[in-house]
């Protein structure tokens, strides 16, 4: 017999029906729900973000003068000799989305949102001193007909760079798959750093230092007087005829 204090909790007009005669949903028909759930959240995921509408535009943006680059996603960088100047090429709807600044002498673009260009982002950035640059992701970086004493720069993940032209003094810290083509750039001196599996093909005239950590190589053009070398894991470096 129910007691009086629990009668409130309930509702006459609700029948009670004794667990045997409860429907059973089959567990085919549960495991059915459960996967096409999981697959509606997979499919969520995927697109979190914003698509391109591939409607591909140009936008021309005014900058100050900066020396040193900073990027990270997946931008293709062409980075010329010039007066301070800055355009960004891609789907036109994802173009608000896309943030450069200048601090100090650094140049840094990024993205506010993931955003998914239909053709990539092509970024045209131009000025009158080059010295070095920093980038992460996807970022490839080319910059063509380099001068002055010294260019350093930092990569991560799986970007790439490619340099030429004619310097004193190369520096690159490099990690992860990140790729280095400096073989069209001349240099007196290279230190180059990789951990992982970074490459790096350069062009060194007198002093070369190399430190390799993990399955790293180094492949180097020129006949440099003095070679340092330390390489740990699965690394090499080699001369390129």
């Amino acid at each position: 017999m129910t007691k009086m204090s629990d009668r409130k909790f309930l509702n006459p007009k609700t029948p009670i029906i004794p667990s045997h005669r409860k429907k059973r949903i089959p567990m085919k028909k549960i495991t059915a729900i459960f996967f096409s759930t999981c697959m509606i959240a997979v499919a969520g995921c995927h697109w979190v973000g914003v698509r391109g509408n591939g409607n591909i535009k140009t936008d021309q943006r005014t900058i100050s003068a900066f020396a040193t680059v900073e990027a990270s996603g997946a931008f293709t960088i062409e980075w010329r000799n010039g007066a301070p100047a800055l355009s960004v090429t891609t789907d036109e709807n994802l173009l608000p989305y896309i943030d450069n600044q200048v601090s100090g002498d650094t140049l840094r673009l990024h993205t506010r949102e993931t955003i998914w260009p239909t053709h990539g982002i092509k970024v045209v950035i131009s000025s009158p001193t080059r010295t070095g640059a920093k980038i992460s992701g996807a970022v490839k970086l080319s910059a063509n007909q380099l001068s002055g004493l010294r260019f350093a720069f930092q990569s991560t993940g799986a970007s790439e760079v490619k340099l030429d032209g004619n310097i004193d003094e190369l520096l690159a810290d490099m990690t992860g798959a990140s790729e280095l083509n400096a073989g069209a750039l001349q240099t007196k001196t290279a230190e180059i750093s990789t951990t992982g599996a970074a490459d790096a093909e350069i062009a060194v005239a007198e002093t070369l230092k190399v430190a390799i950590t993990g399955a790293g190589k180094v492949s180097y053009s020129g006949n440099p007087t003095t070679i340092e070398k330390h390489i740990t894991g699965a690394g090499s470096i080699r001369h390129k005829d």
